[in-house]
């Protein structure tokens, strides 16, 4: 009889196991689509299926992140944070999460928590983004007028990925608010190529730094290649007032971004002032 017991419990934790199982393979199917959903931009949908592996997981650092991004782009930042603390709380190693936090502070105006976020993740030296997070810090002390800090940040961002747009870009806006025209255009070349080809503003600051170095021919073959290439852009109309000025001049030394209208000035002050999103899930 106690052999017939004892074959019983065996059995009965065998069962229990995969019922367990089951669960946690239902919890991920939950959060996978839930995930896709939320990169989809769906967030509703996002929600209800991350809830749902949520209630089957509840320690599950992972979806307690994504649920925290959800809430975030459901405009629900005070739910956002306390997810996002919670997934930190159970995996202090959750980098992402960790990263996700320090972008909320950085939306909400909190530069200095959002800061103290960022100096942990360098700590992370398995973390594979931290030319994102070089980045960020950069924008911060750009906000707090602390240029040649953003400068260093930047230039570390650069040495973990070589070809990062971003960081390319910011440093040449730097340089030629520096009137640094050289180093403006190495920058803004090099914004140009690889992965960064596609992005319009680069090819126009590049013919930008051109013409300011006085190399109209360069400048109107970039800015033509920009029109080609990215029709019906804010970058091609702001190109194509630069390549009127610049047959207008005939070569005239005093073409620059100050000759543009004062329409014109508002639509490159609202798109050179857009940061890369710092939110990353």
């Amino acid at each position: 009889m106690k052999i017939i017991f004892l074959l019983i419990f065996i059995f009965s934790c065998g069962s229990g196991e995969t019922e367990k199982s089951k669960e946690l393979a239902k919890a991920e199917l939950y959060y996978n689509q839930g995930t896709q959903n939320l990169v989809n931009k769906k967030y509703t949908d996002a929600l209800e299926m991350l809830l749902k592996a949520k209630d089957i997981a509840p320690g599950d650092s992972r979806i307690l992140n994504n649920l925290g991004m959800t809430y975030f782009f459901k405009e629900q930042p005070i739910l956002a944070e306390q997810y996002l603390r919670e997934s930190i709380k159970l995996d202090p190693k959750n980098t992402d999460a960790r990263n996700n936090l320090a972008s909320l502070h950085y939306q909400k105006g909190e530069f200095d928590k959002a800061f103290a976020e960022y100096q942990k993740i360098l700590e992370d030296l398995v973390y594979q983004h931290q030319y994102r997070i070089h980045y960020n810090m950069a924008l911060i002390h750009i906000k707090n007028n602390k240029i040649y800090n953003a400068e260093s940040e930047l230039e570390l961002s650069l040495k973990e990925k070589s070809d990062y747009c971003p960081a390319h870009a910011m440093l040449g806006k730097i340089a030629r608010n520096e009137k640094n025209y050289e180093k403006a255009l190495r920058h803004f070349k090099e914004g140009t190529l690889g992965t960064c080809y596609n992005l319009p503003e680069m090819h126009y600051l590049k013919g930008v730094a051109l013409i300011d170095l006085g190399k109209y021919p360069e400048a109107r073959l970039v800015l033509k290649e920009l029109n080609l290439k990215f029709k019906d852009d804010p970058y091609t109309k702001l190109s194509m007032k630069k390549l009127a000025e610049i047959e207008d001049k005939q070569g005239s030394t005093d073409v620059s971004l100050d000759t543009l209208p004062s329409s014109q000035k508002k639509i490159l002050n609202e798109l050179e002032n857009v940061e890369y999103e710092s939110v990353k899930f």
